[in-house]
């Protein structure tokens, strides 16, 4: 007979702050409350959210071929202005036709641990956009992706410190070079 796991208090936290965040209706403060709008070819699209976990994901061959013939697919997508204060942790994001992970324009002080993004088509875990700041990404996998791993275009000036805090990634390939994976 197989004994349940034992519960750990950080459970019972997050078992509560999971139903706290469940219980809270998403709206915005001018437009009252919305649905979010869902994107072909991505598979986690998210919009105008504040405080989201986003955690135990396995997303794998997002690809569609454009028109143009160009590759396409994101595995979590995070359109400009879509989410600032969340989590994303735990997420195994591989295959997909463009990046695993994307914050664009305008996502602020988000957590992005843990998360492993492989052999995607462009970038591993891409941040990108002059108000994508403040984010914190630690103990994150990247390796087989196209362009980059790791890629930080956050900051106009990279060579006078980056907008987000990168530590403890484990990657090959990074943009800006050698400021976002560990050395290995």
């Amino acid at each position: 007979m197989a004994s349940a796991r034992p519960r750990r208090a950080t459970d019972e936290a997050d078992a509560e702050s999971d139903a706290d965040l469940a219980a809270t209706p998403v709206s915005d403060p001018q437009d009252g409350p919305f649905e979010p709008t869902v994107v072909p070819d991505s598979n986690i699209p998210l919009a105008r959210s504040t405080g989201v976990v986003i955690r135990g994901n396995t997303v794998s061959g997002i690809r569609a071929t454009l028109p143009s013939g160009a590759i396409a697919g994101f595995g979590v997508a995070v359109g400009a202005g879509s989410l600032q204060g969340a989590v994303i942790t735990g997420n195994v994001v591989s295959g997909s036709g463009s990046a695993g992970i994307t914050l664009v324009n305008n996502n602020p002080n988000n957590v992005l641990r843990g998360n492993l993004s492989s052999d995607n088509g462009t970038y591993g875990i891409r941040l990108q956009g002059a108000l994508s700041i403040g984010n914190d990404l630690r103990g994150n996998t990247m390796h087989g992706n196209a362009l980059f791993d790791a890629s930080d275009i956050t900051d106009a000036n990279p060579a006078d410190g980056l907008s987000n805090t990168w530590l403890d990634n484990e990657c090959v390939t990074d943009e800006p070079a050698g400021a976002l994976c560990l050395i290995e």
